[in-house]
């Protein structure tokens, strides 16, 4: 049975928090900050991303683009949610703190940004 949470958390998060992609140019994931932990699909620890390219980022790196770390998951979902509940995330690795800060995002995230404000579906994909 699907978690109601989820459902939730993607009804209210129509943007990759990263690249501020819409859905409806593209698929969208929710992504755990922390995986697989107790309490996984609380909300302070979703972030919605673009499948295409910040989520594959994040989990692949890139070739051509800098990847993702933790430090800008963790920004991002702090600017697009208002808040990150940072003794929560690392609660669930049973950890007092995490391995990162919040990190300003690279140039290509922040330039997609801009890309995905304009009307018709983003130049960069």
């Amino acid at each position: 049975m699907p978690d109601p949470r989820l459902e939730e958390y993607r009804a209210a998060h129509d943007r990759c928090a990263v690249c501020h992609l819409h859905e409806r140019h593209g698929k969208l994931d929710i992504h755990h900050v922390q995986n697989r932990r107790r309490d996984f699909n609380d909300p302070r620890n979703l972030i919605m991303l673009c499948h295409d390219v910040c989520h594959y980022s994040y989990h692949s790196g890139s070739r051509s683009l800098e990847p993702l770390t933790l430090g800008h998951i963790l920004l991002a979902k702090e600017e697009e949610d208002g808040h990150v509940d940072l003794a929560f995330l690392a609660s669930l690795k049973g950890r007092v703190g995490l391995p990162e800060d919040p990190t300003p995002l690279p140039s290509w995230a922040l330039a997609a940004r801009i890309d995905n404000r304009q009307p018709g579906k983003p130049k960069w994909r």
